[in-house]
């Protein structure tokens, strides 16, 4: 039997899931819907600051809206969700990002009625997974980072890409087999 751990990754996902929950360094708060305009509210169970990018169906634009407790006030209507992104800072005040993609989601299209709250589950906790498949005759190691919704998620410092994960195999007795850095893509 081989095993695999994961050794950097765990940092990262430390950071984000136990950061005191401070405001981004984005403005707070949600773009106002017009004068008059009726709202839903779509709240995310990680809490704390995110970002919530909705698409109109059939469109190419897509909506940002921020919040600093991850309820999100937004204009009634028909949606499909785009990506969802937590927002943490550590001790130094460096700001992390989790970002996913949640378009392929079940309830990626819905209709948000006014007065209504949707409940989601996204973002933290984060689980650290590899996934192991058999390519071509070669093993190959697949890192996922799930959250709570198990959508996979990338890691962000500051806008950029965090230094990509190592693992080391080993075998049952211990023995390192194999090391190496993932790679994204």
């Amino acid at each position: 039997m081989i095993k695999a751990r994961l050794l950097a990754a765990a940092t990262v996902v430390l950071a984000l899931g136990g950061c005191a929950e401070q405001p981004s360094s984005s403005p707070a708060g949600n773009p106002a819907p017009p004068a008059g305009s009726p709202t839903g509210r779509i709240r995310i169970s990680a809490g704390g600051p995110g970002e919530l990018e909705l698409k109109l169906p059939n469109e190419r634009t897509t909506q940002t809206f921020r919040s600093a407790d991850s309820v999100f006030a937004v204009p009634a209507g028909r949606y499909q969700l785009w990506y969802y992104t937590a927002v943490r800072k550590d001790e130094k005040g460096q700001e992390w990002q989790a970002r996913s993609g949640l378009s392929s989601r079940d309830d990626e299209v819905f209709a948000l009625e006014a007065g209504a709250t949707k409940e989601m589950t996204a973002g933290p906790p984060f689980t650290a997974t590899i996934r192991a498949q058999a390519r071509n005759g070669q093993i190959a190691l697949d890192f996922l980072l799930l959250g709570a919704g198990r959508d996979t998620y990338r890691i962000y410092r500051t806008g950029r890409n965090v230094a990509n994960p190592r693992f080391v195999i080993t075998d049952s007795g211990g023995k390192e087999v194999l090391s190496g850095q993932f790679e994204y893509g």
